[in-house]
């Protein structure tokens, strides 16, 4: 039985109960609150959809600096600062934001603390392991905006999506980029680099200044070889 609920959990990153047999991951919070040095910030809560909620005490560590840690289960969390009051509703102070935690993988998550009616509210997600290490950041370019891709942990992160069609853009080392058209849909999904879609999407991007040509150059051909399999002399 306890492995069935394993992998319920990888499948469908439902969080469990916080048992002493759960998978638990770390997540460290630093927290950046722009509503004045007056306002004192004492916890984060992370909350699960079916009622799960763990509270992250928060320490100062600056005039506007704050940083806390919690061990939770795997899954999707909303992460935020209860609403503080201010002289007036114009002025109360809110900050939060959308986490994946996948089973295996610690997170480091900052948000921000602004004044109530400037946080962003596209909620659809992107999300997945990488197959290795190197992997040093990216991007998901829409028709309209690019926003960044957060790597952390040997896994990748994007939140505060709205759905449609994406190219997912992860640069690897100094020069070579992982290019993969992905299409989101309204709930957000997972997916997960494996070594064989690595060695299909990576290559070089170029750009030549004096004739702003840009292109793409995949490293390997394509389809490319399997890695089981002995190539034909």
């Amino acid at each position: 039985m306890k492995w069935i609920c394993v992998f319920v959990v990888a499948v469908w990153m439902t969080p469990i109960s916080a048992s002493a047999d759960a998978t638990r991951q770390t997540v460290n919070l630093t927290v950046v609150s722009s509503c004045g040095v007056s306002v004192v910030l004492g916890k984060a809560t992370m909350s699960t959809d079916n009622g799960y909620q763990v509270d992250v005490p928060l320490a100062r560590v600056g005039a506007h600096f704050y940083a806390g840690h919690a061990g939770v289960a795997p899954g999707r969390y909303h992460v935020g600062v209860p609403v503080i009051r201010g002289a007036t509703p114009r002025s109360d102070c809110w900050g939060g934001t959308e986490v994946t935690v996948l089973p295996g993988h610690d997170r480091d998550v900052g948000i921000q603390v602004v004044t109530l009616g400037e946080h962003y509210d596209a909620h659809a997600f992107l999300n997945g392991t990488l197959p290795f290490p190197g992997f040093v950041r990216g991007s998901l370019i829409g028709k309209s905006y690019d926003s960044p891709v957060e790597i952390d942990d040997g896994a990748y992160f994007v939140e505060h999506q709205f759905p449609g069609r994406y190219l997912l853009k992860l640069s690897y080392g100094d020069s070579l980029e992982c290019r993969i058209a992905v299409v989101i849909p309204e709930q957000g999904m997972r997916f997960d680099v494996s070594v064989q879609r690595a060695q299909e999407c990576l290559g070089f991007p170029y750009h030549y200044p004096s004739t702003g040509e840009r292109g793409f150059v995949r490293l390997f051909p394509s389809p490319s070889p399997s890695s089981t399999a002995p190539e034909k002399q």
